[in-house]
């Protein structure tokens, strides 16, 4: 269910204007947003600092997705995966 909700979002969300976005140079806010109402940012961080606390399963079938879709300009991964998880393991309580 979660990679069919994956799939969708990149398909529905991301595909149609990926060549506009690579093209600018920039994804729009908007989608952050929307990435984030489905649950598809920061699954790793814990529940009480905002994330699901989900393994590293959920990432990974979110990344597989992306690929699959083609679209590379979405920095998630970056974002979700490398730069959050040094915010929750090492950022002060204010940060976090």
């Amino acid at each position: 269910m979660f990679r069919e909700s994956c799939r969708k979002f990149f398909e529905d969300e991301v595909k149609p204007f990926h060549g506009e976005w690579e093209k600018d140079g920039e994804v729009p806010r908007e989608l952050w947003l929307k990435a984030g109402e489905q649950g598809m940012l920061s699954m790793m961080v814990p529940e009480e600092y905002g994330g699901t606390g989900l393994d590293c399963r959920y990432p990974a079938i979110m990344w597989e997705e992306q690929s699959y879709a083609g679209c590379t300009g979405p920095g998630f991964a970056m974002h979700s995966d490398i730069v959050a998880p040094y915010i929750t393991n090492y950022g002060t309580e204010e940060q976090k």
